[in-house]
């Protein structure tokens, strides 16, 4: 029994988790609903990972309401754990911050991991230079790049613009992903 609170609020979020990856992925959901999945999400890696991450988040009610592709902010945020910090030695640093700007949901996702080079950004947000086979796109047991091309591709589907996601890194220094979403008001 002991510990038993614990286990049980794991396995609710857990099963949270599953649910949500499990609905229609064509039908579009709301920022709340990504930013709660990505609370799941982030309570599971913290019992797993206990003290080694830490995560934050800010959030305006004007935004919640918005909506987006389903399945589109706990990948990036997954991306996040796994390349940025996955493998650093020092108090990995992740967030999330949904705000308001200028007629946009600005949607923010940074970590304090390795960073990456300008040629590596470029070769994420440019589909044709992924590898072609599947030992091209591994690293380190994961896939990469494949995962974030399909949110960015369809995001402009989504929003019928090129102009929605963007990176900014540099190697040592963190990566932060940010979405501007337009709002209809």
């Amino acid at each position: 029994m002991e510990g038993a609170d614990r286990a049980c609020t794991f396995i609710e979020n857990a099963a949270e988790l599953f649910r949500y990856n499990m609905r229609n992925l064509d039908k579009p959901v709301t920022i709340g609903d990504e930013i709660r999945n990505v609370e799941n999400y982030m309570h599971l890696l913290n019992e797993r990972f206990a003290d080694r991450i830490e995560f934050t988040m800010t959030k305006e009610e004007k935004v919640l309401d918005c909506k987006i592709p389903c399945m589109i902010l706990q990948p990036i945020v997954e991306n996040a754990f796994i390349h940025g910090l996955g493998d650093v030695e020092y108090q990995g640093k992740l967030g999330l911050d949904a705000l308001y700007h200028d007629g946009y949901a600005v949607i923010s996702i940074w970590d304090n991991g390795k960073g990456m080079s300008k040629e590596k950004i470029r070769e994420i947000l440019s589909s044709d230079k992924l590898g072609t086979t599947e030992e091209e796109n591994r690293h380190e047991g994961h896939t990469n790049g494949i995962g974030l091309n399909n949110i960015i591709s369809r995001l402009k589907i989504f929003y019928s613009r090129e102009d929605i996601l963007n990176i900014y890194s540099e190697p040592g220094q963190g990566t932060e992903v940010v979405l501007r979403i337009p709002l209809n008001e």
